[in-house]
């Protein structure tokens, strides 16, 4: 009797951590797409307050081929001049590509293995069905660092 107490404990125990694992609040709710209306109304008044009030941001002007030379020749110089900055990366569209997470990456030209990685923000999804390989294309992103060589930047909006 003692072992078939502690096999359902166990399997009971088992049941609660793969339901806070994967169980969660539900997104798309009514209460939650309420939430997040509201939510973006109060920042787009914020933000309204703010940008009288508040300096504009200057934003960088870069080629994606500046960029990986910048971090090929020094990673922290690279990161000194464009992370967490508002940079206008223009170069040469090489892939139009899907992440881990199923976002679009316009990956730029760059030198040998290297490029731009721009992680478009949902907004652009829609106009990344436009691109085509090849093409001269300016956006608008922050930069987010280099990963294993190249130059990432998020948020990109298309120009």
């Amino acid at each position: 009797m003692k072992k078939v107490i502690k096999w359902v404990l166990i399997g009971i125990a088992c049941l609660f951590v793969l339901g806070l694992l994967f169980g969660g609040n539900k997104q798309g709710t009514t209460q939650d797409t309420g939430n997040r209306a509201a939510s973006a109304q109060n920042a787009e008044s914020a933000s309204a307050q703010n940008a009288e009030s508040a300096p504009v941001e200057e934003m960088l002007k870069v080629t994606a081929a500046q960029m990986v030379k910048t971090y090929d020749d020094n990673e922290a110089a690279g990161d000194a001049a464009y992370k967490g900055k508002k940079l206008a990366i223009t170069g040469t569209i090489e892939s139009i590509n899907k992440d881990i997470s199923d976002n679009t990456v316009i990956n730029f030209k760059g030198k040998d293995f290297s490029h731009v990685m721009a992680n478009l923000a949902d907004s652009e999804e829609e106009k990344a069905l436009k691109l085509k390989k090849n093409t001269q294309l300016t956006v608008i992103c922050i930069g987010d660092g280099e990963v294993m060589g190249s130059p990432v930047a998020r948020n990109c909006i298309i120009q």
